[in-house]
């Protein structure tokens, strides 16, 4: 008996090998089957009157047999459509067009609208152990040929209809162009008026599908002439109504008083700048709805979307602003006035406004709106890039290490010890640096002492990165270099009473006497002593960097001045007042000690232990004589000396302007024979500092 079918599919077609499975469950010879039996094989389902020339065969399962019998015949529809797809293959080799996809074939929605004719069951069994069925279906070859050239006339149009239907509602300009591609192959192929189910299960006929698409992608499209900010241009945005979805790559036409005009949308849903003296008093925006070529002619159909004068785009008192926002739920905030999810808004025009999108789990997307004076239409296109999220397990060794983390252009955030974890990290490119914590207190950066270890990281989403980092290095800081000075001034640094100096009494033997007996001799008193114009000392002084070792010389001249009383008589005459004489002292010295620089080498002080060596010589013309107090002849030969070595410790320090150059002091505090003094000059420094490892290295897996 012929029999038709016209049907939905019930389910998905089961795997072929599950199917096997069960159907060898099933062919077990009853329940009394004796225990040396094996079970049934996939070879063994009964395949009695099979004859694969002449037949073809589709298998289903089920949780019921008419589960199993739609799973069968949506096999045999599918078979149907692959010979009508190869045969439309051969016929369409030397073109790119591929009317019947392989996505449509595979559809639910394809399978339906095969007709099937003299279909038989060639072997059905239910499983007694869980109740499901297995159903095999089959056709004759030459009813099959037949079912393949009845579904190749429609199966184009079909195919139009299916690929109709995958583009979004929200986007009516593309739907609009499928339906027109979709009723041109309607016609060609003659089946404007047959019938087929829709993806609802419904019935239409491909005219009255089409038609409707076409109408409803026309009624559900807007079109916004936007103002410039110079005003003398605007830009189409063609978008949805109702979620103002930018309508990528589509065309349409503008009519003006001149002609007509092809246009085509951007990725953002807005057409090429137009210049409004070319628009002139008022246009319209069309879409083409029909396209049909009959008898050698084109015929084209158009509808309107909208009509605009040119003087109310320009001398609107409020403009309407379109926001598409994707999510669609995202907030809209307007100079920080919340606005919810709004498709559209009214703003003044003429100003100039902060937009900030938000969403969570999604970044945030900040702009600035200048709604140009007099603007009727703007549109706002915020699509959101989704925030996808890994984790960072991060640790260093160093207790006094820390770690800092920024993703692309944030702020750096800084861990509170030696790890840094965040469960949920922004997937994204992270930039992390490991340092010691800065010795300064209440200072947040890093030690310059130690190495900072850098690492670049590209964090997938639901990625783990965990590493331990090395501690941070040493970095082995180096500073040495001289110091040059003169020192001018002095204050004090009178010889003591064991100082050597050039003097003879004629009660003791030899030249070579010392200062106390001078001093009580010539009743000198005791008095603070500023060094004359003459006295000068070079001071050379290096600086090493190991252990802060230093090491000096200094090599001079000072003098000393005394006054010789009028009581004494003077080379054998009563003076009239005062002589003064003056004892040079040759200096030479050499200490070693330690230093310190402050406030980036512009001061540098040290303490230094020193020896010094001074020759002595009156600064006279002539021998001077006089009678002592006590009766004795002193003198002070002309062309005598004495010498004097003694330690001393000599604190300095240098006050550099800048570029080395400053003024040095140091306080002299002699072991014996001097006095403690104080020297003041001029100096010059020169020095090379840095670090033997570098400040920063990259991550070394």
């Amino acid at each position: 008996m012929l029999k038709r079918f016209r049907y939905a599919k019930a389910q998905a077609l089961p795997c072929l090998f599950h199917a096997f499975t069960i159907a060898c469950l099933l062919v077990l010879s009853g329940c009394s089957l004796a225990p040396s039996e094996q079970p049934t094989t996939r070879d063994q389902i009964p395949t009695l009157g099979t004859q694969p020339d002449r037949f073809a065969y589709g298998s289903g399962f089920g949780e019921s047999r008419e589960r199993a019998l739609q799973a069968a015949r949506d096999e045999l529809a599918e078979m149907i459509l692959v010979n009508v797809r190869t045969e439309t293959r051969q016929d369409l080799r030397d073109t790119e067009q591929q009317e019947i996809t392989r996505e449509f074939i595979s559809s639910s929605f394809s399978w339906s609208n095969v007709e099937l004719e003299n279909v038989q069951v060639d072997y059905e069994q239910q499983n007694r152990n869980d109740g499901t069925w297995f159903v095999r279906l089959r056709i004759d070859r030459d009813t099959v040929f037949r079912l393949t050239q009845l579904a190749r006339q429609k199966a184009p149009a079909l195919n139009a209809v299916y690929r109709l239907e995958q583009a979004p509602r929200t986007e009516p300009a593309q739907r609009l162009e499928r339906a027109i591609l979709g009723y041109n192959i309607a016609v060609r192929d003659n089946v404007l008026k047959e019938q087929f189910i829709t993806a609802l299960g419904s019935q239409a006929s491909f005219e009255t599908y089409f038609a409707e698409i076409t109408e409803a992608s026309v009624r559900t499209l807007r079109a916004l002439p936007v103002l410039h900010e110079n005003r003398r241009q605007i830009s189409v945005a063609l978008v949805h109504s109702g979620t103002a979805t930018p309508q990528r790559g589509a065309t349409f036409y503008l009519r003006t008083e001149r002609g007509e005009r092809e246009l085509l949308t951007d990725s953002g849903g807005m057409s090429a700048a137009l210049n409004l003296r070319e628009l002139g008093d008022s246009f319209s925006v069309v879409m083409r709805v029909g396209d049909i070529g009959a008898e050698g002619a084109r015929i084209e159909r158009f509808r309107e979307v909208g009509r605009f004068s040119t003087r109310s785009l320009t001398n609107a008192v409020e403009t309407t602003v379109y926001f598409y926002v994707n999510p669609s739920d995202a907030n809209v905030r307007v100079n920080n006035e919340s606005l919810g999810s709004p498709v559209r808004h009214v703003l003044v025009p003429g100003k100039t406004y902060q937009v900030a999108v938000r969403s969570e789990r999604y970044r945030e997307q900040l702009s600035e709106l200048e709604i140009p004076r007099g603007a009727a239409f703007a549109f706002v296109r915020a699509e959101l890039e989704a925030r996808q999220f890994g984790s960072l397990a991060l640790s260093v060794g160093d207790r006094a290490a820390r770690i800092e983390v920024r993703r692309d252009s944030d702020l750096w955030e800084r861990s509170e010890n030696n790890q840094f974890e965040r469960e949920l990290a922004e997937a994204g490119s992270y930039a992390i640096r490991v340092g010691r914590a800065s010795s300064v207190p209440g200072e947040l950066g890093f030690d310059p002492e130690y190495q900072i270890v850098q690492d670049l990281v590209e964090l997938q989403s639901e990625q783990r990165y965990s590493v331990e980092y090395p501690e941070p290095a040493y970095r082995e800081p180096y500073n040495y270099g001289w110091r040059v000075g003169v020192y001018s001034l002095r204050g004090s640094g009178d010889p003591s009473a064991t100082y050597r100096i050039p003097y003879a009494r004629s009660d003791m033997q030899g030249t070579d006497g010392h200062y106390g007996q001078f001093y009580r001799d010539t009743g000198q008193s005791s008095q603070f002593y500023l060094g004359s114009a003459n006295d000068f000392v070079l001071n050379v002084q290096r600086y090493f960097d190991t252990l802060n070792f230093t090491l000096q010389g200094n090599v001079g001249v000072r003098t000393h001045q005394f006054n010789l009383p009028n009581s004494l008589r003077i080379n054998g005459f009563a003076a009239y007042g005062d002589r003064k004489v003056t004892l040079d002292a040759y200096h030479a010295s050499i200490g070693v000690g330690f230093w310190k620089s402050f406030y980036s080498d512009m001061v540098l002080a040290s303490v230094t232990v020193n020896q010094g060596y001074d020759y002595t010589t009156w600064d006279e013309d002539e021998t001077i004589s006089f009678q002592t107090a006590d009766g004795a002849t002193a003198m002070l030969p002309s062309s005598g000396s004495a010498t004097n070595s003694y330690a001393f410790v000599e604190a300095n320090a240098h006050f550099s302007f800048g570029g080395g150059l400053g003024i040095t002091a140091s306080v002299v505090f002699p072991i014996e024979m001097l006095e403690p003094s104080i020297q003041l000059g001029f100096a010059y420094s020169f020095f090379e500092s840095g670090y033997r490892k570098p400040a920063m290295i990259p991550y070394q897996p």
